[in-house]
This record gives structure tokens, C-alpha cells and sequence, in this order.
């Protein structure tokens, strides 16, 4: 009885560990980029920019190790999600506005009400 309490104890521990972890990981995963450890290459990012400010990049070589793991972990989900062929919502308002000629409406729309 008492391993069964413990385990659900135990995953949501971890999971909310992990969630406050890798920071970059999950910032990245949940915006429209399309790829492979994006979390470790946004870090790689912040690190390597001149703009950046030396607390930000402590942050994330803080993060760096935990993002990777992350990444690794969700790298069945990126592969599933480059192979898939499905794109971002972006992409797929774009191409819809492109077919029904949206863009266009909207123009002409715009100039009549300023007219």
C-alpha cells in the first residue's frame, strides 16, 4: 500500500523538478521552432552573445546540463514533429490566407475605410 502512494509522489516531484529545470528546453519546445535540442542551442546562444549580461549567461551554463537532458528525453517528439510533416499554426494561417485571397480583402478593406 504504501508503494502506491509513493510512486505518484514520486513522478510529480520529479516532473515539477524538471519543469523548473531546463528553462530554455521547455521555451523553446513550446514556440514554433522546428528541431533538435533546441533548448541547448538557445543556451549556446545566450552564452556565446556579446549582447548578453553576465548573470543571464551564468543562468544558463546553469541550465545548460538540464536542458540537455531534457532534450534528450523529448527527442522522440522532435523527430515525430520534423517527420510528421505538420507545421506550425503560423504556417498553416499563412497558407490559408494565401489560398482564400485574405491578404488582399483585408488591403482593400483597410484603403475603404481610410477613404
Amino acid at each position: 500500500m504504501c508503494r502506491t502512494t509513493t510512486l505518484p509522489k514520486f513522478v510529480m516531484i520529479l516532473s515539477c523538478l524538471l519543469t523548473l529545470t531546463a528553462c530554455s528546453s521547455i521555451m523553446s519546445h513550446t514556440g514554433d521552432d522546428h528541431g533538435y535540442y533546441l533548448g541547448t542551442q538557445a543556451n549556446n546562444q545566450i552564452i556565446g552573445s556579446k549582447e548578453t549580461t553576465w548573470p543571464i549567461k551564468s543562468l544558463a551554463v546553469i541550465d545548460y546540463p538540464f536542458s540537455a537532458i531534457t532534450d534528450t528525453l523529448i527527442l522522440p517528439w522532435d523527430y515525430y514533429r520534423n517527420h510528421s510533416g505538420s507545421t506550425s499554426l503560423r504556417d498553416r494561417v499563412a497558407a490559408s490566407e494565401k489560398r482564400n485571397h485574405t491578404d488582399e480583402a483585408l488591403a482593400e478593406a483597410s484603403t475603404n475605410t481610410i477613404q
